[in-house]
């Protein structure tokens, strides 16, 4: 009997060298130093002048573009040398964009990521031990004092629920055109969108259908950015809310003859 039998071959077998092994350890040892890095040669735009200059620059032309300091630039870049998103030419002493680099610079996925890990995660992963031994969202703290994320959405800071709503939209959005082929095949009239969020979905699904009824169940602070986010818009007229907590164990759902849930 396999303790794992869904796993790949992939996962069981070990693939690198030592020397590579090695490396990867060393990478996650100072993983949260690579992150910090990384997102401020992005922020201060050092691998947007690295990926728009090809002959490269030296860290003097660097300073003199980003009017940081010599030190910032050589601390940045340096470290970069290191975690592989930039590359030198040792003879010039030039910088420029790695196929990394590139990525971390372009990559929409990779952006999302890294702003929703900065500006929700960072912080609050620091408790992680704690999160796990105690089962409860201890990090939480170092965003408000809600019992979980969901209850506090419509209070974060607006670069937190940006970011926070830039990873959620990201993924979610790219799997609306499957879901509606699902949703809508048996031609639903009343549908019941648990957890509608911010009513994407929901603008999707009245869109889809001039003949569906939407109704949202979420939590209040979450049917209130909801309403901000459909109003105006076509089908809104259609959608209509129930505010509810799912984790309330008396929480009851709407009453009504319900095509989809």
């Amino acid at each position: 009997m396999h303790l794992f039998p869904a796993l790949s071959k992939k996962y069981c077998q070990e693939h690198m060298s030592a020397g590579e092994a090695q490396r990867l350890a060393q990478f996650i040892a100072w993983a949260p130093m690579v992150f910090q890095v990384s997102r401020l040669m992005v922020k201060f735009g050092i691998l947007d002048l690295l990926r728009d200059n090809q002959d490269g620059l030296t860290q003097d032309e660097l300073v003199e573009r980003t009017k940081l300091s010599a030190y910032t630039i050589k601390i940045l870049v340096e470290a970069s040398l290191s975690i592989g998103t930039v590359l030198v030419d040792e003879e010039t002493g030039r910088f420029s964009l790695s196929k990394t680099g590139w990525f971390l610079l372009t990559d929409d996925s990779t952006r999302v990521n890294m702003d929703f890990n900065h500006d929700v995660n960072y912080r609050g992963l620091f408790y992680l031990e704690e999160a796990l031994k105690n089962e409860k969202p201890e990090g939480l703290k170092t965003l408000g004092s809600w019992p979980t994320i969901y209850e506090g959405l419509s209070q974060l800071p607006e670069d937190v629920q940006k970011s926070w709503f830039g990873f959620d939209h990201f993924y979610s959005d790219h799997s609306f055109d499957e879901a509606l082929k699902i949703v809508f095949a048996h031609n639903p009239q009343q549908l019941m969108d648990v957890g509608g969020n911010t009513g994407r979905f929901a603008l999707r699904c009245v869109n889809h259908s001039n003949n569906v009824q939407v109704t949202i169940v979420d939590l209040p602070g979450q049917i209130g950015m909801m309403r901000n986010n459909i109003q105006g818009k076509p089908g809104a007229e259609r959608i209509g809310d129930y505010p509810a907590n799912m984790l309330d164990e008396n929480t009851k759902l709407p009453q009504g003859e319900w095509d989809v849930i």
